[in-house]
């Protein structure tokens, strides 16, 4: 009697530990999306935000005001989408954990994070068309320098093809 009541206790702190791991990743992804409300887009170390890309791009006022709202559509979107991805992935990974996983809602859990990755991708590439139309004529290559960042993984980050690429700050050969 005495190691079945050890036994329910052992998974009852379990469950507990379990529910305090999601408790603390929901946390986190809803306070980290909440904290930097300015109008910047941040992958890993690359930082980008309103005036570096109407610097490097050579804007004008107007252009400036249209990248700004460009620029807070593509940061809103984006922080949606991560949010999406880290829900799911909290949620795969407690499925994982348990002792008879189901097969099913893994899945489906996995088929959200390419779903929500697909859409990551596609927003991206619109982003990068509509600076490209804001872009005044000679300065697309200062356009693909500034964002080639969000079309490659960490891995390779800043090489396409072999080819290095420089970014501003020497961020690009990481």
């Amino acid at each position: 009697m005495k190691r079945n009541t050890v036994l329910i206790w052992a998974v009852i702190v379990l469950a507990l530990m379990n529910l305090a791991t999601v408790g603390t990743i929901i946390y986190h992804v809803e306070t980290d999306g909440k904290t930097n409300d300015t109008i910047q887009l941040m992958v890993n170390d690359f930082k980008l935000n309103n005036s570096i890309i109407a610097e490097t791009l050579g804007l004008n006022a107007n252009q400036t005001d249209d990248c700004k709202i460009i620029l807070n559509e593509f940061r809103q979107a984006v922080r949606e989408i991560h949010t999406g991805l880290n829900m799911n992935r909290a949620g795969l990974f407690v499925e994982l954990q348990k002792e008879k996983p189901d097969t099913l809602v893994c899945n489906r859990f996995s088929n959200e994070i390419g779903e929500l990755h697909k859409d990551l991708k596609i927003k991206t590439s619109h982003f990068y068309l509509q600076l490209k139309n804001l872009c005044p004529s000679g300065r697309e290559e200062n356009l693909h320098q500034l964002l080639a960042p969000l079309f490659y993984s960490e891995n390779s980050f800043g090489q396409a093809g072999g080819r290095q690429h420089r970014f501003r700050g020497g961020r690009g050969n990481q």
